[in-house]
């Protein structure tokens, strides 16, 4: 009767749950957690079990086999490339980097990859934010390094 001395370390030799002769087999296939959803069993009981079927070299045949279930997946596929959107004309570009400047009102602008942009939390077309731009005072002229730098962005 070797245990820790609590009560509950002591059980009748009648007592001792036996070690399934499954056991190695869902192991190997499942794991710990395996283990413990097929058998029932605690903790304890499910190391002593393991112990009595080898122990370290049923660990070594559950790492060989993952490994040979790793190498059997097929890889990953590649997704497929995105259509580009269409890119922003000069009118667009200078629009957006005339709103996102402080004469325009620092407004937040990103594409959404489909061709249209978030106007804050909006969602407009390049058309609608030239008009939004011309309300707010742009008279159509744009800076080409103001224009560069938003497309830089956009593009980001």
């Amino acid at each position: 009767m070797a245990g820790t001395g609590s009560d509950r370390d002591f059980q009748r030799p009648w007592q001792v749950r036996p070690c399934p002769a499954d056991f190695p087999d869902v192991f190997i296939r499942e794991g710990w957690r395996g283990v413990e959803l097929e058998f029932g069993a605690r903790t304890a009981v499910n190391k002593r079990w393991l112990h009595e079927c080898g122990g370290e070299a049923l660990r070594q045949r559950r790492a060989e086999f993952l490994k040979s279930r790793t190498r059997a997946r097929k890889p990953m596929p590649v997704p497929a490339p995105q259509r580009p959107y269409p890119q922003p004309s000069r009118d667009e570009l200078a629009a957006i980097a005339f709103l996102r400047s402080p004469d325009g009102g620092s407004w937040a602008i990103t594409a959404t990859g489909e061709g249209d942009f978030y106007f804050g939390c909006t969602r407009l077309s390049g058309a609608q934010l030239v008009e939004r731009a011309r309300r707010k005072g742009w008279d159509g002229s744009g800076d080409m390094l103001k224009i560069a730098s938003t497309l830089a962005l956009l593009r980001a």
